[in-house]
């Protein structure tokens, strides 16, 4: 960017960071596989056995706690849009 300031010219720079990246992409459709998969399992396990938590049901409830708390983060939430229209084309990601 220029800007003209009386008979001085300042030059700048902006430092943008694109996240989209096919590695970062690929890392958040990961996080919402597994996600997906904790709720499937989740719900699956409730109409099974609606009395009682096992243990791989809560492990699966704090894995689904911890990645649903990455995914609600301000720069993952950027790449989510990406991530999801890319699910199509995974083959390019790898």
């Amino acid at each position: 960017m220029r800007q003209r300031i009386g008979d001085h010219s300042i030059i700048c720079s902006e430092i943008h960071k694109n996240f989209n990246t096919p590695e970062n992409i690929f890392l958040v459709i990961i996080l919402l596989s597994i996600v997906f998969y904790c709720t499937k399992y989740i719900k699956l396990e409730e109409l099974v056995e609606s009395n009682r938590l096992n243990l791989t049901i809560h492990e699966l409830m704090t894995i689904q706690m911890y990645v649903s708390k990455i995914l609600a983060t301000r720069i993952i939430k950027q790449i989510v849009p990406s991530a999801i229209e890319s699910t199509y084309k995974l083959n390019e990601l790898l």
